[in-house]
């Protein structure tokens, strides 16, 4: 979870997950069927969603991400996706403890054609690789 500087020092502190209740949330969905992420933390061994809607971002990332950067509220994204703005101090990470890191699930979608292409699995083994 991320937020700017500026959201966190203008709204309450957040010692616990259940702190989280209380702030803004940017949440991300698809659009196609609406189907909204649940946010994942992990909690004395035990995983929690989140269920707040405040802000809702669909078919965006880089949306949500702007709106964290810009002091609206809260976002849970993939470390990789924010490592630039947490180097610069544009977002700073909110109980890095309770990270879910490498817990997200990614498909891939190819053509039934190319199931058996050497490229393809070539990429998806980079990929593998460099998300973890």
């Amino acid at each position: 979870m991320f937020a700017s500087p500026e959201y966190l020092s203008e709204n309450n502190i957040i010692y616990e997950p259940a702190d989280i209740q209380n702030h803004k949330c940017i949440n991300f969905s698809i659009s196609q069927n609406n189907k909204k992420f649940s946010w994942k933390y992990i909690d004395k061994s035990t995983a929690h969603s989140n269920g707040t809607d405040q802000i809702h971002v669909f078919d965006s990332m880089l949306a949500t991400k702007f709106l964290a950067i810009n002091g609206n509220g809260i976002v849970q994204l993939f470390r990789f996706a924010v490592q630039e703005e947490l180097q610069s101090g544009k977002l700073v990470e909110i109980l890095p403890e309770c990270s879910q890191d490498n817990q997200w699930e990614f498909c891939f979608l190819y053509p039934q054609s190319n199931k058996n292409s050497a490229k393809l699995r070539v990429f998806i083994d980079y990929f593998s690789k460099q998300i973890k």
